[in-house]
């Protein structure tokens, strides 16, 4: 049988802390929803829409520089690899936007994936919860473009002992 990257699961449910898939689903103006591992997840400055999705029935609508969606629920990254992956369809570039927070709930260090001002990813990380010790503001190549759907992914792969950003 061998090595493999990711362990097989012998249990009935996934871990709700180690796991997070954002759908965005929920009702027109919502400010929390759940994942498809349970998670609550907590919209600040941004809403549910039902007037455009990409897939499902609605999606995450940011419009400020201080939007984002946390979750209090993924308390680590865990040992092993991992990734965050999301869809967007940015209105404009006008000033900086929060994609992504996962961290701790009065710092907000951890994993933040942000859009600057250029339409560029922005990435930071952290693993002491304290300061952004691994990344700090690492923006990505690609130049994203307004009123279009856009994917990001960041991985770690926690052979090679990297991350990764694909947009």
């Amino acid at each position: 049988w061998g090595n493999c990257v990711i362990p097989p699961q012998y249990g009935y449910s996934f871990d709700q802390g180690q796991a997070s898939l954002l759908n965005f689903e929920g009702a027109n103006g919502a400010t929390t929803t759940l994942d498809a591992f349970g998670n609550t997840w907590t919209l600040t400055g941004a809403t549910i829409s039902t007037a455009q999705f990409k897939y499902g029935a609605s999606s995450l609508t940011l419009n400020g520089t201080s939007d984002y969606a946390k979750s209090t629920g993924i308390v680590s990254l865990g040992g092993g690899s991992w990734e965050i992956s999301l869809w967007f369809r940015p209105n404009g570039f006008a000033a900086a936007q929060t994609l992504v927070q996962l961290g701790n709930a009065s710092a907000n260090y951890g994993v933040g994936i942000d859009l600057n001002m250029s339409g560029k990813a922005v990435v930071s990380l952290s693993s002491t919860g304290t300061g952004y010790d691994i990344a700090n503001n690492v923006a990505g190549l690609a130049t994203f473009v307004a009123n279009q759907w856009h994917r990001v992914r960041l991985v770690f792969d926690a052979l090679a002992g990297v991350y990764k950003l694909y947009q």
